[in-house]
């Protein structure tokens, strides 16, 4: 199988995600987790906060890969290529991103 950059990128990205995920949840020793939406806040397990949506992405990430290699005929099309990696990249920065607000904001309020 030929792996590309992008997807070492997608991979990373993901495995970034889990390091994060699992050194703050090392270190959080609190039986909630809060966790700041637009008008309010939500009120969770440290698990389900941190690493919920982790979860939920790397299915997506490991469905895409799978579709990938089973369609190779319509993602190797530039558009669809594109189109694919480029939201994938974008949604697991988002993904860190919210991580990383989210054990911030608890730092902030825990100490």
């Amino acid at each position: 199988m030929n792996i590309n950059i992008s997807s070492m990128i997608m991979i990373g990205l993901m495995i970034v995600s889990w390091v994060v995920g699992f050194y703050f949840l090392q270190g959080y020793y609190d039986t909630t987790l809060i966790i700041p939406s637009l008008n309010d806040y939500i009120w969770t397990t440290p698990f389900k906060g941190i690493l919920g949506l982790t979860s939920i992405f790397t299915a997506v990430t490991l469905l895409l890969f799978f579709l990938q290699i089973k369609f190779k005929q319509f993602f190797h099309q530039k558009k669809y290529f594109y189109f694919t990696h480029i939201s994938n990249h974008l949604l697991w920065i988002a993904v860190v991103s919210v991580q990383v607000k989210v054990i911030l904001f608890n730092l902030g309020i825990c100490h």
